[in-house]
């Protein structure tokens, strides 16, 4: 709710409570000091409408319900209407005040009791007769339109959508009648003298309330575990889609929003290549940075905690923070935080466990990433491995020929790199090798693979693309690498590129054999160069615009 609406949702609640108060004022000049027996007659009915009130419970849609309207209309033909709806009023305010903050108190108490009044009016309930016990059940109905529309109409006011307000005040309408003909049985039995029977009734009455609230209850938790069994097998299939560490924080991240539609604010810090970072998502956006001091003081919580009272300098909007550790083989790896500025409750203990079993799985997730990498990224490059490589190559030869596309295979060696390492020391020369396989990368597609081969020599599978787009990607990666500056010394590299469909091999160890053979050629012919598997030449005639460009 934003702050201009709140204000006018407020204004609308303290005005309509003060008309209510008002009506209930003129309605007062109607009491009398009743006997004795009436005042432990109207202590018996309060008494039944506090533990009404007591026994409330939420529905489906969202609506918080008391069954105490059959009991209020009872009141009021029993007791008669000024001295109902002026109890009516104090109680439901009290209970407000208990529930929620002034204005709402102001309203619930001074609509209540004002519509009581004024329907027991209109239908002339709780004038002495023998009929009240047939307007009882009119008195019950004009009272719960009238007193639910008003609900209605101040939560669109709030900020509800129309359909979702009407849904919600018509369960909580449907609700309330149930126990109207209690209402008419009480009416039926009522002796101020002889209040046994009323008291058997009564306490009828709340342990009907009891079991609806106890139905309710379970209803409710049986629908929170499912929604919560339902986000942790979306998370667990959104945190098995990817063994990448930045696609399976995002997807974490994004999947925790969808939980916690209230949080302002959602980060996973985590350990990735021996360096603490933050992944934020914050209003959809989703950033990466280093860790800094709060995000290192969360990395070290031991257990799950919830700060429903957080004020922060420089942050004074925040209102609640979640702090889940990420956990495995007893070893704390990062944490996850959400934050909320939301003024009604935003997070609580249910939160936390739902936020806690997603850190249980998400904990598994990264060190699944972790030993992944481990297995599948050169340690020195950063690079996929070897062995990497040529799973891919062989699962894009069976989607060439599925779907019949194209992919090519450019392979890259330093030239003269043994000269730099006998002459600068080898951890010079793995620092040039890291620094060219980004420079490398930094020219290829999002759905491109570079791999460290071997030693000095790096591959670059390239999906969809015809052997002349490979020749143009393998000379702007051949030009990038020729003018990185690297310590004052710039190193130079030789490139192969074999095309699938255009060398009409048929296994993964041929199409190497081609792209090597293409580099092999690069460094015979001067180096610093890029050549092209020659036999495509002869399978490609439409490869004559690549052989132009090469003799220029």
């Amino acid at each position: 709710m934003t702050g201009g609406r709140r204000r006018i949702h407020t204004a609308f609640l303290v005005v309509t409570g003060l008309i209510g108060w008002a009506a209930l004022v003129y309605a007062s000049r109607e009491l009398r000091v009743p006997p004795v027996a009436e005042l432990e007659a109207a202590a018996l009915f309060l008494g039944v409408i506090a533990g009404s009130r007591a026994l409330g419970f939420s529905l489906p849609a969202g609506a918080e319900v008391s069954l105490d309207t059959a009991i209020f209309v009872a009141a009021a033909a029993c007791l008669g209407p000024a001295i109902t709806a002026v109890g009516v009023a104090w109680v439901l305010a009290v209970d407000g005040m208990r529930r929620a903050r002034l204005p709402y108190a102001l309203y619930h108490g001074g609509v209540a009791g004002a519509l009581l009044f004024a329907w027991s009016r209109v239908f002339g309930v709780g004038a002495a007769g023998e009929h009240d016990v047939w307007l009882v059940p009119a008195l019950g109905g004009a009272f719960l339109v009238s007193h639910y529309g008003l609900q209605a109409l101040q939560e669109i006011i709030g900020g509800l959508p129309l359909r979702q307000a009407i849904r919600r005040q018509g369960l909580s309408m449907l609700a309330e009648a149930t126990l109207l003909p209690l209402a008419s049985a009480i009416v039926l039995i009522w002796d101020p003298r002889h209040p046994v029977p009323f008291a058997l009734l009564g306490g009828t009455y709340l342990l009907v309330n009891f079991g609806f609230k106890r139905l309710a209850d379970l209803a409710s938790d049986l629908r929170l575990r499912v929604a919560e069994l339902e986000t942790l097998n979306r998370t667990a299939h959104a945190l098995g889609a990817s063994l990448e560490a930045p696609a399976l924080l995002a997807a974490l991240l994004r999947e925790m929003a969808r939980a916690l539609p209230r949080a302002d604010r959602i980060d996973a810090i985590v350990e990735l290549d021996g360096e603490l970072v933050r992944y934020r998502l914050e209003r959809g956006e989703l950033t990466l940075q280093p860790a800094d001091a709060p995000a290192r003081a969360a990395a070290l919580a031991t257990e799950a905690r919830l700060e429903d009272d957080v004020r922060e300098a420089g942050r004074p909007e925040l209102r609640a923070r979640m702090t889940v550790p990420l956990t495995m083989y007893g070893e704390t790896t990062g944490a996850l935080v959400a934050e909320s500025s939301d003024d009604d409750e935003p997070f609580g203990r249910n939160e936390l466990r739902l936020f806690d079993a997603i850190g249980g799985q998400a904990a598994a997730a990264v060190e699944n990433a972790r030993l992944y990498a481990l297995a599948n990224v050169d340690g020195l490059t950063g690079l996929y491995s070897r062995r990497y490589f040529d799973l891919r190559i062989a699962e894009e030869i069976e989607r060439a020929r599925r779907f019949g596309t194209s992919f090519a295979l450019v392979m890259l060696d330093l030239d003269d790199f043994k000269r730099l390492n006998d002459t600068r020391g080898h951890l010079v020369g793995d620092r040039a090798l890291r620094e060219i396989a980004q420079v490398a990368s930094q020219q290829l597609r999002g759905v491109d693979l570079a791999a460290r081969y071997g030693g000095e020599e790096l591959a670059f599978l390239l999906p969809r693309t015809s052997l002349a787009d490979a020749h143009a990607v393998a000379e702007r990666i051949r030009a990038a690498i020729a003018a990185h500056d690297f310590d004052g010394t710039h190193i130079t590299a030789s490139l192969g590129v074999a095309g699938w469909t255009e060398s009409g091999v048929e296994d993964p160890d041929r199409l190497v054999e081609r792209s090597d053979a293409a580099l092999y050629r690069a460094k015979a012919a001067g180096k610093n160069r890029v050549e092209i598997d020659l036999a495509s030449f002869e399978l490609t005639p439409s490869l004559a615009p690549v052989t132009r460009r090469m003799a220029d």
